[in-house]
Protein backbone atom coordinates (compact mmCIF):
# COMPACT_ATOMS: atom_id res chain seq x y z
CA UNK A 1 0.00 0.00 0.00
CA UNK A 2 2.83 2.29 1.06
CA UNK A 3 4.68 1.78 -2.41
CA UNK A 4 1.07 2.32 -3.91
CA UNK A 5 1.00 5.44 -2.40
CA UNK A 6 4.38 6.69 -3.12
CA UNK A 7 4.12 5.76 -6.98
CA UNK A 8 0.99 7.46 -7.09
CA UNK A 9 2.45 10.72 -5.61
CA UNK A 10 5.33 10.82 -7.79
CA UNK A 11 2.82 10.38 -10.96
CA UNK A 12 0.81 13.13 -10.24
CA UNK A 13 4.26 15.40 -9.45
CA UNK A 14 5.50 13.97 -13.08
CA UNK A 15 2.46 15.34 -14.86
CA UNK A 16 2.40 18.21 -12.80
CA UNK A 17 6.13 19.32 -14.15
CA UNK A 18 4.70 18.14 -17.63
CA UNK A 19 1.79 20.40 -17.38
CA UNK A 20 3.96 23.00 -16.04
CA UNK A 21 7.04 23.01 -18.10
CA UNK A 22 5.64 22.16 -21.65
CA UNK A 23 3.06 22.22 -23.99
CA UNK A 24 1.22 19.47 -23.05
CA UNK A 25 -1.92 18.82 -22.82
CA UNK A 26 -2.80 22.51 -24.05
CA UNK A 27 -1.83 21.19 -27.84
CA UNK A 28 -5.10 19.15 -27.62
CA UNK A 29 -7.00 22.25 -27.53
CA UNK A 30 -8.68 22.91 -30.94
CA UNK A 31 -7.35 26.06 -32.90
CA UNK A 32 -10.31 28.00 -32.63
CA UNK A 33 -10.29 28.02 -28.58
CA UNK A 34 -9.34 29.62 -25.98
CA UNK A 35 -5.69 28.01 -25.92
CA UNK A 36 -5.27 27.44 -29.23
CA UNK A 37 -5.63 31.06 -30.23
CA UNK A 38 -3.16 31.95 -28.31
CA UNK A 39 -0.68 28.92 -29.32
CA UNK A 40 -1.95 30.65 -33.16
CA UNK A 41 -0.86 33.84 -31.78
CA UNK A 42 2.19 33.22 -30.30
CA UNK A 43 3.27 31.36 -33.26
CA UNK A 44 2.85 34.49 -35.34
CA UNK A 45 5.36 36.34 -32.48
CA UNK A 46 7.54 34.03 -32.56
CA UNK A 47 7.92 34.11 -36.40
CA UNK A 48 8.42 37.75 -36.51
CA UNK A 49 11.16 39.75 -37.04
CA UNK A 50 10.07 42.78 -35.91
CA UNK A 51 6.61 44.15 -34.23
CA UNK A 52 6.06 48.02 -34.58
CA UNK A 53 1.88 47.83 -34.07
CA UNK A 54 0.54 45.27 -31.82
CA UNK A 55 -3.12 44.84 -31.17
CA UNK A 56 -4.95 43.56 -28.36
CA UNK A 57 -7.98 42.40 -27.28
CA UNK A 58 -10.87 39.14 -27.92
CA UNK A 59 -12.69 38.39 -30.93
CA UNK A 60 -13.76 41.74 -31.84
CA UNK A 61 -9.91 43.08 -32.40
CA UNK A 62 -9.26 39.49 -34.03
CA UNK A 63 -12.29 40.07 -36.93
CA UNK A 64 -11.63 43.79 -37.26
CA UNK A 65 -8.36 44.20 -37.61
CA UNK A 66 -6.45 43.35 -41.16
CA UNK A 67 -2.75 42.90 -40.43
CA UNK A 68 -2.49 42.69 -44.74
CA UNK A 69 -4.01 46.10 -45.42
CA UNK A 70 -2.04 48.02 -42.73
CA UNK A 71 1.31 45.82 -43.34
CA UNK A 72 0.71 46.97 -47.20
CA UNK A 73 0.25 50.66 -46.21
CA UNK A 74 3.81 50.77 -43.80
CA UNK A 75 5.71 48.52 -46.77
CA UNK A 76 6.67 46.01 -44.37
CA UNK A 77 5.04 43.16 -42.25
CA UNK A 78 5.46 45.01 -38.94
CA UNK A 79 1.75 44.63 -37.53
CA UNK A 80 0.57 41.63 -35.21
CA UNK A 81 -3.06 41.36 -34.52
CA UNK A 82 -3.09 39.59 -31.16
CA UNK A 83 -6.94 39.26 -30.66
CA UNK A 84 -7.87 35.73 -29.57
CA UNK A 85 -11.15 34.50 -27.98
CA UNK A 86 -12.05 35.92 -24.91
CA UNK A 87 -8.88 37.67 -24.46
CA UNK A 88 -8.40 39.06 -21.20
CA UNK A 89 -6.14 42.24 -19.97
CA UNK A 90 -4.36 39.66 -18.23
CA UNK A 91 -3.30 37.75 -21.22
CA UNK A 92 -2.42 41.12 -22.92
CA UNK A 93 0.12 41.89 -20.18
CA UNK A 94 1.71 38.42 -20.56
CA UNK A 95 1.74 38.70 -24.28
CA UNK A 96 3.46 41.96 -24.04
CA UNK A 97 6.33 41.61 -21.21
CA UNK A 98 7.45 38.50 -22.90
CA UNK A 99 8.44 40.24 -25.60
CA UNK A 100 12.39 40.66 -26.70
CA UNK A 101 11.55 43.67 -28.44
CA UNK A 102 8.84 46.33 -27.31
CA UNK A 103 6.76 47.57 -29.90
CA UNK A 104 6.38 51.33 -30.82
CA UNK A 105 2.84 51.13 -30.35
CA UNK A 106 0.35 49.00 -28.85
CA UNK A 107 -3.87 49.44 -29.24
CA UNK A 108 -5.84 47.95 -26.30
CA UNK A 109 -9.76 47.13 -26.87
CA UNK A 110 -11.35 48.89 -24.57
CA UNK A 111 -15.35 48.27 -24.51
CA UNK A 112 -16.78 48.52 -20.70
CA UNK A 113 -17.65 44.79 -21.88
CA UNK A 114 -13.75 43.63 -21.94
CA UNK A 115 -13.12 45.43 -18.69
CA UNK A 116 -16.12 44.34 -17.24
CA UNK A 117 -14.59 41.13 -16.89
CA UNK A 118 -13.07 39.04 -14.72
CA UNK A 119 -9.33 37.43 -15.09
CA UNK A 120 -9.02 34.13 -13.10
CA UNK A 121 -11.93 32.26 -15.00
CA UNK A 122 -10.39 31.69 -18.62
CA UNK A 123 -7.76 29.44 -19.36
CA UNK A 124 -5.48 31.90 -19.91
CA UNK A 125 -5.57 32.53 -16.21
CA UNK A 126 -5.21 28.62 -15.78
CA UNK A 127 -2.38 27.96 -18.21
CA UNK A 128 -0.02 31.06 -17.73
CA UNK A 129 -0.03 32.35 -13.85
CA UNK A 130 1.67 31.40 -11.50
CA UNK A 131 1.17 31.98 -7.52
CA UNK A 132 2.17 36.03 -7.80
CA UNK A 133 -0.04 36.44 -10.41
CA UNK A 134 -2.85 34.05 -7.80
CA UNK A 135 -1.34 36.73 -5.01
CA UNK A 136 -2.37 39.71 -6.36
CA UNK A 137 -5.79 39.17 -7.92
CA UNK A 138 -8.46 41.33 -5.40
CA UNK A 139 -10.27 38.35 -4.67
CA UNK A 140 -8.22 34.89 -3.87
CA UNK A 141 -10.09 31.67 -3.25
CA UNK A 142 -10.04 28.10 -3.02
CA UNK A 143 -10.94 27.75 -7.07
CA UNK A 144 -8.42 30.01 -7.92
CA UNK A 145 -5.53 28.93 -5.92
CA UNK A 146 -6.22 24.95 -7.31
CA UNK A 147 -5.73 26.23 -10.46
CA UNK A 148 -2.58 27.02 -9.66
CA UNK A 149 -1.83 23.24 -10.32
CA UNK A 150 -1.17 22.95 -13.71
CA UNK A 151 -2.45 19.44 -14.12
CA UNK A 152 -5.53 19.97 -12.28
CA UNK A 153 -6.02 23.31 -14.29
CA UNK A 154 -6.15 21.35 -17.94
CA UNK A 155 -8.32 18.62 -16.36
CA UNK A 156 -11.12 19.71 -18.44
CA UNK A 157 -8.77 19.41 -21.77
CA UNK A 158 -8.14 16.30 -21.54
CA UNK A 159 -11.89 15.38 -20.98
CA UNK A 160 -12.37 17.31 -24.18
CA UNK A 161 -10.18 15.78 -25.72
CA UNK A 162 -10.95 11.86 -25.27
CA UNK A 163 -14.98 12.48 -24.88
CA UNK A 164 -15.22 15.41 -27.49
CA UNK A 165 -12.63 15.86 -30.32
CA UNK A 166 -13.43 16.35 -33.90
CA UNK A 167 -11.37 13.87 -35.77
CA UNK A 168 -10.35 16.57 -38.73
CA UNK A 169 -8.88 18.56 -36.05
CA UNK A 170 -5.28 17.84 -35.42
CA UNK A 171 -2.97 17.58 -32.34
CA UNK A 172 -1.53 21.00 -32.34
CA UNK A 173 -3.25 22.66 -35.01
CA UNK A 174 -2.98 26.43 -35.88
CA UNK A 175 -6.17 29.03 -37.59
CA UNK A 176 -5.21 29.16 -40.87
CA UNK A 177 -5.63 32.87 -42.31
CA UNK A 178 -7.79 34.78 -44.85
CA UNK A 179 -7.42 37.12 -47.73
CA UNK A 180 -7.26 40.08 -45.24
CA UNK A 181 -4.30 37.77 -43.29
CA UNK A 182 -6.70 37.59 -40.33
CA UNK A 183 -7.52 33.81 -38.27
CA UNK A 184 -10.22 32.46 -40.14
CA UNK A 185 -12.55 31.60 -37.72
CA UNK A 186 -15.56 31.35 -39.32
CA UNK A 187 -15.27 30.30 -42.89
CA UNK A 188 -18.31 30.70 -45.06
CA UNK A 189 -20.93 31.47 -42.20
CA UNK A 190 -22.11 35.23 -42.70
CA UNK A 191 -24.08 35.68 -38.82
CA UNK A 192 -22.87 33.97 -35.70
CA UNK A 193 -23.56 33.88 -32.38
CA UNK A 194 -20.27 34.72 -30.50
CA UNK A 195 -22.43 35.83 -27.53
CA UNK A 196 -24.10 39.25 -26.73
CA UNK A 197 -23.99 42.88 -26.78
CA UNK A 198 -25.14 43.38 -22.73
CA UNK A 199 -27.05 46.69 -22.73
CA UNK A 200 -26.92 46.79 -18.80
CA UNK A 201 -23.26 47.65 -18.25
CA UNK A 202 -23.84 50.48 -20.49
CA UNK A 203 -25.65 52.95 -17.47
CA UNK A 204 -24.65 55.51 -15.37
CA UNK A 205 -23.01 53.20 -12.84
CA UNK A 206 -20.21 51.73 -15.29
CA UNK A 207 -16.91 52.47 -12.68
CA UNK A 208 -18.96 49.86 -10.92
CA UNK A 209 -18.94 47.15 -13.43
CA UNK A 210 -15.01 47.65 -14.08
CA UNK A 211 -13.52 45.10 -12.44
CA UNK A 212 -10.66 45.59 -10.63
CA UNK A 213 -8.13 42.66 -11.78
CA UNK A 214 -8.78 43.93 -14.87
CA UNK A 215 -7.88 47.69 -14.14
CA UNK A 216 -5.18 46.14 -11.97
CA UNK A 217 -3.44 44.25 -14.78
CA UNK A 218 -4.32 47.93 -17.78
CA UNK A 219 -2.60 49.69 -15.34
CA UNK A 220 0.57 47.20 -15.16
CA UNK A 221 0.45 47.49 -19.10
CA UNK A 222 0.69 51.22 -19.08
CA UNK A 223 3.45 51.27 -16.67
CA UNK A 224 5.35 48.54 -18.29
CA UNK A 225 4.75 51.33 -21.72
CA UNK A 226 6.26 53.71 -20.07
CA UNK A 227 9.55 52.07 -19.11
CA UNK A 228 10.10 50.63 -22.61
CA UNK A 229 8.82 53.96 -24.14
CA UNK A 230 5.98 52.28 -25.71
CA UNK A 231 2.68 54.31 -27.21
CA UNK A 232 -0.96 53.06 -25.52
CA UNK A 233 -3.37 53.89 -27.45
CA UNK A 234 -7.18 52.76 -26.26
CA UNK A 235 -9.14 51.34 -29.01
CA UNK A 236 -13.37 51.07 -28.82
CA UNK A 237 -14.45 49.24 -31.79
CA UNK A 238 -17.66 49.34 -33.66
CA UNK A 239 -20.66 47.91 -32.39
CA UNK A 240 -23.85 47.09 -34.14
CA UNK A 241 -26.38 48.00 -32.01
CA UNK A 242 -29.32 50.94 -31.93
CA UNK A 243 -29.42 54.10 -30.31
CA UNK A 244 -25.93 54.43 -29.97
CA UNK A 245 -26.03 58.48 -29.84
CA UNK A 246 -27.57 57.21 -26.25
CA UNK A 247 -24.37 56.01 -25.01
CA UNK A 248 -21.74 58.24 -26.61
CA UNK A 249 -21.15 60.61 -23.81
CA UNK A 250 -21.29 57.49 -21.50
CA UNK A 251 -18.61 56.00 -23.68
CA UNK A 252 -16.41 58.92 -23.85
CA UNK A 253 -16.39 59.49 -20.35
CA UNK A 254 -15.71 55.69 -19.45
CA UNK A 255 -13.08 56.03 -22.39
CA UNK A 256 -11.17 59.08 -20.55
CA UNK A 257 -11.42 57.73 -17.02
CA UNK A 258 -8.83 54.82 -18.98
CA UNK A 259 -6.84 57.26 -20.41
CA UNK A 260 -6.59 59.25 -16.78
CA UNK A 261 -6.09 55.44 -15.37
CA UNK A 262 -3.14 55.10 -17.47
CA UNK A 263 -1.73 58.39 -18.01
CA UNK A 264 -1.84 61.73 -19.81
CA UNK A 265 0.03 60.21 -23.33
CA UNK A 266 -2.37 58.07 -23.63
CA UNK A 267 -4.51 58.36 -26.62
CA UNK A 268 -7.88 57.06 -27.55
CA UNK A 269 -9.73 56.25 -31.36
CA UNK A 270 -13.20 56.24 -30.50
CA UNK A 271 -15.36 53.85 -33.55
CA UNK A 272 -18.38 53.56 -31.18
CA UNK A 273 -20.76 54.66 -34.06
CA UNK A 274 -18.44 54.78 -37.21
CA UNK A 275 -21.27 52.45 -38.59
CA UNK A 276 -24.81 52.94 -38.72
CA UNK A 277 -26.55 49.02 -37.72
CA UNK A 278 -25.52 47.30 -41.30
CA UNK A 279 -25.67 43.45 -41.44
CA UNK A 280 -23.38 43.90 -44.51
CA UNK A 281 -20.57 44.57 -41.94
CA UNK A 282 -21.22 42.91 -39.39
CA UNK A 283 -21.96 38.81 -38.14
CA UNK A 284 -23.37 39.94 -34.66
CA UNK A 285 -23.69 42.56 -32.65
CA UNK A 286 -20.14 43.60 -32.99
CA UNK A 287 -17.91 41.35 -35.22
CA UNK A 288 -16.86 42.40 -38.28
CA UNK A 289 -17.11 40.27 -41.16
CA UNK A 290 -14.70 40.50 -43.67
CA UNK A 291 -16.53 43.19 -45.75
CA UNK A 292 -16.55 45.21 -42.74
CA UNK A 293 -12.94 44.67 -41.26
CA UNK A 294 -11.45 45.57 -44.82
CA UNK A 295 -13.67 49.08 -44.83
CA UNK A 296 -12.29 49.49 -41.04
CA UNK A 297 -8.81 48.79 -41.40
CA UNK A 298 -8.55 51.22 -44.24
CA UNK A 299 -9.87 54.07 -41.77
CA UNK A 300 -7.64 53.14 -39.09
CA UNK A 301 -5.07 52.56 -40.99
CA UNK A 302 -5.42 56.57 -42.21
CA UNK A 303 -5.61 57.29 -38.73
CA UNK A 304 -2.48 55.40 -37.62
CA UNK A 305 -0.49 57.41 -40.10
CA UNK A 306 -1.55 60.69 -38.35
CA UNK A 307 -1.04 59.61 -34.86
CA UNK A 308 2.78 58.44 -36.54
CA UNK A 309 2.86 61.92 -37.89
CA UNK A 310 2.45 64.21 -34.35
Amino acid sequence: MKKLFTFILISIFLLEIVCRFTQLPWLFEPAFSQIGSLRTVQNEIDKSNKIDYLFFGNSLTRDAISPKILNDYFKEDLTINAGVSAGSLYLDYKLLSDLNIPPKLIFIQGDIARFSAGVDDNFYFKKLSSFEDWNSLSRKNMNSLINQSKLYASRDLWHRYVFFRDGSEQVGNLLEKDSLGQFDVYGDQRFINEGFFDDEIYNDAWLENINVDSLYYFQKICNYSKLNNIDVVIIHLPLNIGEKSKKSKLINDYLNYLKSACGPQTRILNYLDIFEKNEDFFMDYGHLNNTGAEVFSKILTEEIGLLLMK
